[in-house]
């Protein structure tokens, strides 16, 4: 599950803060700056359970129903909510009976979770955007590392009553009275307009990135110079990646990208975005690489 949920991640250029897979369902905690949320979905969907009917030899459908989807308001909203995610795996009912501190020790072994990342107890996914939820911790590494175990964790012995009040505010929103009701508002807008729900924009409507400034971020972020980016014959990682974002955050079209790029055509730039759609799950190096160019950009885009 975790490369076909990073190869749909890196495709439709979702950000992903958390996640926990259970037995009969899973939470993602995630942004979607190109409104895509049903697409990235489907696919991330569709792909796992290609995968999963081929291993165990089976047929058919293997998620049940529609997934739910709400908004969430940034801040204090988004940190807890990550709290009750990671909280998931001992919150079920044989294993809240235990003890606190069994369930602290099952808490930390759970693999299926972005809490070990985030708490330092195992290796960062490369999948996973950790930044933001360290600079709302605002505190130093070792610090927030330390800090947000320890507010994870002293939720376990206790029931976040606000926060369950939070879920039951609305069925599309999760955050403050005036958020829960725009949301409200956007949606009943939206549906009289015959547009999907999810497709609501969080943010102002995207316009795409000038290839200058998107150069420049991979530049940066890969640590070449923007000369060698551009010769053809460079071998460095971050080339495909100005392909891909040229493409998917500055709208042009092959033949631009090609222009741009020094490639011969548009087939040319088509077999690269291929290559790197591969590459992306396997490399966690390249991955990182793309998802901090992604942030740069995406800070860019939507600056609030």
């Amino acid at each position: 599950m975790q490369q076909k949920l990073a190869a749909s991640l890196a495709r439709y250029q979702v950000r992903l803060y958390a996640y926990v897979y259970m037995r009969n369902h899973l939470h993602l905690l995630v942004e979607t700056p190109r409104a895509n949320l049903s697409r990235f979905m489907q696919h991330f969907s569709t792909a796992y359970t290609v995968y999963f009917n081929r291993r165990h030899q089976r047929h058919g459908h293997l998620l049940e129903g529609r997934f739910k989807a709400r908004l969430v308001e940034s801040g204090q909203y988004v940190l807890r909510l990550t709290r009750y995610i990671h909280l998931n795996p001992v919150k079920i009912k044989q294993v809240s009976r235990l003890p606190v501190a069994r369930r602290i020790d099952l808490l930390r072994q759970y693999r299926w979770s972005s809490y070990g990342g985030y708490a330092g107890l195992r290796g960062k996914d490369a999948f996973v955007d950790y930044e933001p939820l360290a600079a709302w911790l605002g505190e130093g590494k070792k610090d927030g590392v330390r800090a947000y175990r320890e507010f994870v964790e002293g939720g376990i012995a206790q029931t976040d009553e606000e926060l369950a009040e939070l879920l039951q505010r609305s069925s599309k929103a999760i955050g403050g009275e005036s958020f829960c009701l725009w949301v409200e508002e956007e949606q009943q807008r939206s549906l009289s307009q015959f547009q999907a729900p999810e497709e609501i924009r969080m943010r102002r409507r995207e316009v795409g990135i000038d290839p200058e400034s998107i150069l420049l971020a991979v530049s940066q972020v890969c640590g070449v110079e923007l000369p060698d980016l551009l010769r053809l014959n460079s071998r460095q990682p971050g080339r495909r990646l100005a392909i891909k974002l040229l493409v998917e955050m500055g709208g042009l079209s092959g033949r631009e990208v090609a222009r741009q790029m020094g490639l011969a055509s548009s087939a040319a730039v088509s077999r690269h975005l291929r290559a790197l759609e591969a590459e992306l799950p396997k490399n966690g190096t390249l991955t990182r690489l793309f998802n901090k160019v992604m942030h740069q950009l995406h800070r860019k885009l939507c600056p609030y």
